[in-house]
């Protein structure tokens, strides 16, 4: 698939993990090339429990 055809195909979705800098920006980008976006984030507990997932 050429550079051209990927340009122009607009997939579904797109799953960003890590909610940092880095990850909202990943996200940014892939927003030009996808429907939706969805970032994952891990939300730490201060009891230090692991946390959960939270999604955007």
């Amino acid at each position: 698939m050429s550079k051209r055809e990927l340009s122009s195909t607009r997939s579904e979705h797109a799953l960003v993990i890590g909610g940092s800098v880095a990850g909202l920006l990943a996200a940014r980008v892939l927003a030009d090339h996808f429907e939706r976006v969805t970032v994952v984030k891990r939300d730490h507990f201060p009891a230090g429990d692991g946390g959960v997932l939270a999604t955007y």
